[in-house]
């Protein structure tokens, strides 16, 4: 099977580093000169502080005057909330972009962020662009390297996309499988199998439940590891994560929003787990 390369221009990358003020109509032009030339895919704007990035202050006025577009993906990028209500409110953005870098300083620089609060602020946007029904996209930015002396690690590249990779399995299990469940029952009453249909349900309930403990365990695992705890038996962080979202979940709208997360988190994680397993499985003969 032939796999497809997906190209992105980012103009707004180089833009932002300009300190002269690019007239938002020439913006405009050579926007438009991209699409003519044939791409389809363009980070073209950012919604962050027009303080911190003064280049980037008329992109609803951009996306305004550029005007609705047929078959091109448009990106802006957000590194809040905030940002992320101005990017859907214009109603030209496509897909949200996300800087979730595994360089601990950057974050800092960049949008003021740990990396904790860089994937809780990735998996509440996620949820608003699912709400909006836009497409997300999250950059692992210094994912070869950083200039600041920051630890560095393949493995450190794997388990950022893999943190991606969970979210996004996740939200496509909690959305698509009733609606799976739905067909299949009704196709069954024709055909005979509408049982299939009642059995989905609750297979898929039992997986959210236990995708919620397994973010629960890995919540764990990371406080400790913020502790500086080495040795620790994994019932204890088990424990520990599940006391910390049934106290969160107490918590009006964020605590529903953090259960949320964690039961799309663990089922995605979970089911990443077994799909990489099958893959690894040898095969017979």
């Amino acid at each position: 099977m032939m796999e497809s390369v997906k190209i992105i221009e980012c103009p707004r990358d180089a833009w932002q580093g300009l300190k002269r003020q690019i007239p938002t109509e020439r913006k405009i032009e050579y926007l438009r000169g991209l699409i003519t030339a044939g791409f389809r895919h363009i980070d073209a704007v950012s919604f962050v502080s027009p303080k911190a990035v003064p280049q980037m202050a008329d992109s609803e006025k951009v996306l305004k005057q550029l005007g609705p577009l047929k078959n091109v993906e448009i990106i802006g990028i957000v590194v809040n909330e905030q940002g992320a209500e101005r990017a859907i409110a214009t109603g030209g953005v496509s897909t949200l972009g996300y800087p979730y870098s595994i360089s601990e300083t950057f974050l800092r620089r960049n949008q003021n962020q740990s990396p904790e609060e860089n994937e809780a602020v990735l998996k509440r946007i996620k949820d608003r662009a699912d709400e909006a029904g836009l497409a997300m996209v999250a950059y692992i930015s210094m994912a070869f390297g950083n200039p600041y002396g920051d630890p560095w690690s393949d493995k450190k590249v794997v388990e950022k996309a893999t943190t991606i990779a969970s979210l996004g399995i996740g939200a496509a299990i909690f959305v698509i499988t009733p609606i799976l469940a739905l067909v299949v029952f009704i196709a069954g009453i024709f055909l005979g199998f509408w049982w299939l249909g009642l059995l989905l349900i609750p297979l898929w309930i039992l997986l959210l439940a236990i995708g919620y403990v397994v973010s629960g365990f890995l919540l764990g695992r990371l406080i400790f590891a913020q502790l500086g705890w080495g040795r620790y038996h994994d019932a204890l962080a088990l424990l520990a994560g599940l006391v910390v979202l049934a106290v969160v979940g107490i918590i009006p709208v964020i605590g529903w929003l953090v259960g949320l997360v964690a039961l799309l988190l663990g089922a995605g994680a979970l089911a990443l787990v077994v799909t990489q397993r099958v893959r690894m499985r040898p095969a017979p003969g």
